[in-house]
Formats: structure tokens, sequence, C-alpha cells
């Protein structure tokens, strides 16, 4: 088999993995993915906040258990989550704007009138 087959879809490391043969048949299926257990965990992190299935609180607590240290290795989109999910800056709360608007309405001063000039209906007459 050769060696440093496999590249990490989380930090682009080289590793050696074949889920066909015998000698790695004792790890997980997972590393056919990424190189360690840890980029696993991510991985998986960013993925469930990126669908909507974990909110950003319960993504910051798992990314928390995990080792961020080579974060400047991981690809440019995953480390854009990272800092989206751990900015735990609090957003101001928005107060909401009360506008008080006045219609003003005027009277109109014109007069609508029907047209002096009106054309003449022709009636059909029938004749005895």
């Amino acid at each position: 088999m050769i060696k440093d087959n496999k590249i990490c879809i989380l930090c682009g490391k080289k590793y050696s993995f074949c889920n066909r043969c015998e000698e790695y048949d004792h790890l997980p299926r997972w590393m056919a993915i990424y190189c360690s257990e840890n980029c696993k965990n991510i991985f998986n992190t960013i993925s469930g906040y990126n669908m909507k299935l974990k909110t950003k609180e319960e993504a910051a607590s798992a990314l928390g258990e995990c080792d961020l240290s080579k974060k400047s290795q991981f690809n440019q989109a995953c480390q854009q989550y990272i800092d989206e999910i751990l900015d735990t800056k609090e957003e101001p709360i928005k107060k909401p704007v009360v506008v008080n608007t006045i219609f003003k309405v005027e009277e109109s001063k014109e007069v609508i009138t029907e047209p002096q000039n009106k054309p003449k209906r022709i009636r059909n007459v029938k004749n005895k």
C-alpha cells in the first residue's frame, strides 16, 4: 500500500489508511476522510452548526472540548465557521423604534363637472 495516501478534509494532513487492507482493519471507517478523531469532531460540529442542527452555543461548547491549536492549518471555510461560532460578543439588543406619523388631509378645492361637449349617442331606429 502507498504511504500517505489520504488527506484530511479538515486540516489537510497526509496520512495512511486503506479500508480494504488487513493492516488497517482495527481503525474506524471515518479515517477514510479524517486523520484524527479531533478533526472528525471539529468537522461534525461545524457541519451541524451550518445545517442548523446545532445552536451557536451548542457548537461553541462542542468546539471547547476540541484541540483548535492547529486552526491555521484548517481549510478557509472551516476557519471562518469556527470564528463565527466562537465569536461570543453579545450583540446589542435592538430596541423597537416607534415612529409617529401624522397624515394631513387637505380638502380638495377642485370641482368636478360633467364635460360640456359630450358626443351624442346614435340610436338605432327601426323603419315601419
